[in-house]
């Protein structure tokens, strides 16, 4: 299993998605290609914000599945769960724009 901490590294004539905890390549781009840095960057992007993207649309799907809840804490619940959705999302779409992420 990989870090999910991928880095891009600039061989020449392809780019390798690096697995920083080995320092092996996991995947590569051949150059030579319009748009192939760009590319290889957005692998990297998108496979780095993976689990926190679907953290989130688990607890909107947990979110979903239990607010016609008729129990007394279902507002808490919801509020709570809000919540949790409001600061993980603003964490996720940090960095997978690649801006710091604040915790």
């Amino acid at each position: 299993m990989t870090s999910k901490q991928w880095k891009l590294k600039d061989e020449g004539i392809e780019w390798h998605l690096i697995d920083p905890k080995t320092n092996d390549w996991i995947a590569r781009i051949i150059s030579g290609y319009d748009g192939d840095e760009a590319n290889a960057q957005f692998i990297v992007q998108a496979c780095n914000s993976h689990d926190e993207l679907l953290e989130v649309c688990k607890l909107i799907n947990e979110l979903c599945n239990n607010y016609k809840s008729r129990d007394y804490l279902a507002t808490d619940f919801i509020i709570q769960k809000l919540s949790n959705i409001c600061t993980l999302s603003k964490q996720t779409i940090a960095k997978a724009d690649g801006k710091e992420v604040e915790r």
